[in-house]
């Protein structure tokens, strides 16, 4: 899956933040959480294009929060997908549909944000490996986390489920399926439903980072 300056179609990432945030009470939309100053879904995007990925979508649910993130670092694309509450899988889809033909994918929740950069590219490079695989899933003891790649398969196979059929549900061919690929970062993991979880998965992060 080489970038699309050796000849053949790179890996895109997708950055998925169109969710309501309702745990997050008052605070906001959890994309607009702040980590080292800047939101958290370019915080997002600028990882991922740190590792190689590009173009960069971030998909959100309002016109409002696009506003909010114009011009963010990392970002090539921003969609806005108000129909987010019919299902996750159409706001994969409306990324999806801005991925170059014949790309990989990084799918990445805006949820789970303190994630590694040499994770994503070493998930890239297994994804590129794995000829049966649809999608590539990392795991932490155990655990399957976050962000997946979509093999340019598992695209395809994406843009044509219904929007309220998740992925883990979508029928393979026999001898296809997910590779869970086993991770030393503990951010995979880190779901940030909560903004007390966001906070102590920021520390963790923080804590990682300095004796790294």
């Amino acid at each position: 899956m080489e970038a699309a300056g050796g000849g053949r179609p790179g890996v895109a990432a997708v950055v998925l933040a169109a969710g309501a945030s309702a745990r997050w009470g008052l605070r906001g939309p959890k994309s607009l959480a702040p980590i080292d100053g800047r939101p958290a879904l370019e915080h997002v995007a600028s990882t991922a294009r740190s590792a190689g990925c590009d173009p960069v979508v971030a998909v959100v649910g309002s016109p409002e929060v696009a506003e909010r993130l114009g011009g963010a670092a990392g970002i090539d694309r921003l969609v806005v997908h108000p129909e987010w509450g019919a299902g996750r899988t159409g706001s994969l889809r409306a990324g999806l549909e801005q991925v170059p033909r014949g790309s990989a994918a990084v799918v990445w929740p805006v949820d789970v944000p303190f994630v590694r950069t040499d994770t994503v590219a070493h998930l890239i490079r297994r994804a590129g490996r794995e000829s049966l695989a649809v999608w590539v899933t990392p795991t932490l003891n155990g655990l399957g986390g976050h962000p997946i790649v979509l093999t340019s398969a598992g695209v395809a196979l994406a843009l044509r489920l219904p929007v309220d059929t998740p992925l883990r549900d979508a029928p393979f061919r026999r001898g296809l399926g997910e590779h869970r690929i086993p991770v030393d970062d503990p951010g995979v993991i880190d779901n940030t439903n909560y903004p007390e979880e966001f906070g102590a998965a920021e520390r963790a992060w923080r804590a990682r980072e300095s004796i790294r």
